[in-house]
């Protein structure tokens, strides 16, 4: 434990279910702290402690010695840490930076090499265990850092948790984390399913932990935590459906960039879509119990979609968006875009935002383009007739407009209720002024996709590119034949 004279002034940025047990540790510790969040009331609750409130980024990044970020998003890290009015910009050579978020890999990479320009030192030490263990500050660390960094942050993380593991350079913590994570986060997805079989079975929960455990088919999960959680009916918050649901888009996407194929990290990430649309995008994990819950109201479904090998048209569709300097990403959520939608959600340069209802994306676009940025709607055929009267926005407003749309109910489709929105999809939109291109082949649709963002941002048009149903295929689910 360092002693006050070695305790440097220490800022703390994002103070949420994690970010304040750990920031509380660090003043019960007797660490001079500066405090940071968009949310007032915790940063009322570390003043009340002995922290100082930083009026701002700016503010906390000139004062302290060593800036400490716990924040919930790729994107959000960068912008905080990267950004133009962020850490790297007003911190002083010298400086230490941590980020302790669970981000991508690049992401790590790109704000070490950026802090490093600066003369400033870069560690990432993303945190396992849950939020209780933060409070109690009992939390594990991942660190990636150059040794003389790791020393520099030893006494830091010492005051926040009783295990570290330094696992190599700068990068190195991030990546051990999606790899624990991937284990942890899919172990919860087997246990669910196992114990809601069992209960179709009308075993004994009891009788059948007790066989398990005496197997190699236990985990960690199912013998440390579920015990003391969703098997005892504790629905006190562990994590969120959307947390869990990022991070195994992180380590897809990881896994993707090195050719690594996951495919059992595609198929729990689908479960976890399941009950985030069934609970909500932040229902709370519960150490699985959401799932349990899930499996209980549609036995079998948390594995049913399952990723497929992903066509090249989708990341050339992807890299279009981005050349074409599309930065706004609205959707329903939807199968055949969604590795579109996961590519979005990866990038910092893009903003994806999850929609109620299409129409909403229409003003979506209309307000991007008032604001100086670029959008794209994506919805499936289904949708369209959601988006008829919205559209007099975009035609009386002379708007920009494009829209990617995955075309249902033209063959091959379980569905009988997609057949007739299907058959009206062009002659709807042609009534409202939209200019429709249709993409039937894969080799088509890298054009066409160019052709309506030139049309949309270059002539000033309304576009909609339909992706024929041969192109997306038709939907597979567990039980749907």
């Amino acid at each position: 434990m360092a002693d006050d004279s070695s305790k440097r002034l220490t800022g703390f940025i994002g103070l949420g279910r994690m970010g304040r047990g750990m920031a509380l540790n660090l003043c019960r510790k007797g660490w001079p702290l500066l405090v940071h969040d968009i949310d007032p009331r915790p940063v009322q609750e570390l003043v009340a402690a002995g922290a100082r409130a930083a009026a701002g980024l700016a503010e906390l990044a000139r004062e302290a010695d060593v800036v400490i970020t716990m924040l919930p998003h790729s994107a959000t890290v960068m912008e905080v840490i990267a950004g133009p009015g962020g850490v790297l910009a007003h911190a002083r050579p010298g400086t230490l930076v941590m980020d302790m978020s669970t981000v991508a890999p690049e992401v790590t990479d790109s704000m070490a090499a950026a802090a490093a320009r600066r003369e400033i030192a870069f560690v990432d030490a993303p945190v396992g265990r849950l939020a209780s263990h933060a409070d109690r500050g009992e939390s594990l660390f991942m660190v990636g850092a150059a040794e003389r960094d790791f020393a520099a942050v030893r006494p830091l993380l010492e005051a926040m948790g009783t295990t570290l593991h330094h696992c190599g350079p700068t990068g190195t913590g991030t990546r051990t984390k999606l790899v624990n994570n991937y284990l942890a986060i899919v172990s919860c997805h087997l246990n669910a399913e196992a114990l809601t079989l069992a209960q179709k079975f009308g075993l004994s929960l009891e009788k059948t932990l007790e066989v398990i455990h005496g197997t190699t088919a236990t985990n960690g999960q199912l013998k440390i935590a579920w015990p003391t959680k969703v098997l005892r009916g504790d629905t006190e918050p562990g994590f969120t459906i959307d947390l869990a649901h990022k991070d195994l888009t992180l380590i897809v996407e990881a896994a993707n960039a090195v050719r690594m194929p996951v495919p059992a990290a595609a198929a729990a990430r689908e479960a976890y879509s399941l009950a985030r649309a069934r609970l909500g995008r932040q229902g709370l994990l519960r150490d699985g119990g959401c799932l349990v819950r899930t499996g209980r109201r549609r036995a079998a479904a948390t594995g049913a979609v399952m990723e497929r090998s992903v066509p090249a048209w989708q990341d050339q569709v992807f890299d279009l968006l981005k050349q074409g300097q599309v930065r706004q990403v609205a959707y329903v959520p939807d199968a055949g875009h969604a590795h579109l939608i996961r590519r979005v959600h990866a990038d910092a340069a893009f903003r994806g935002v999850v929609l109620t209802t299409e129409e909403e994306g229409i003003a979506l676009a209309c307000g991007a383009w008032l604001g100086g940025e670029r959008a794209v709607l994506l919805m499936q055929s289904s949708g369209v007739g959601n988006c008829i009267n919205m559209l007099s926005l975009v035609e009386n407003g002379r708007f920009p407009f494009l829209a990617l749309v995955t075309m249902r109910g033209e063959w091959a489709e379980f569905n009988p209720w997609q057949v007739p929105m299907a058959k009206a999809v062009r002659p709807c939109l042609e009534a409202m002024g939209v200019r429709v291109l249709c993409a039937e082949r894969a080799e088509d649709v890298a054009a066409t996709v160019q052709a309506g963002i030139d049309a949309a941002f270059g002539a000033g048009e309304s576009v909609a590119v339909l992706l024929a149903q041969r192109l997306v295929g038709r939907k597979e689910w567990e039980g749907a034949r």
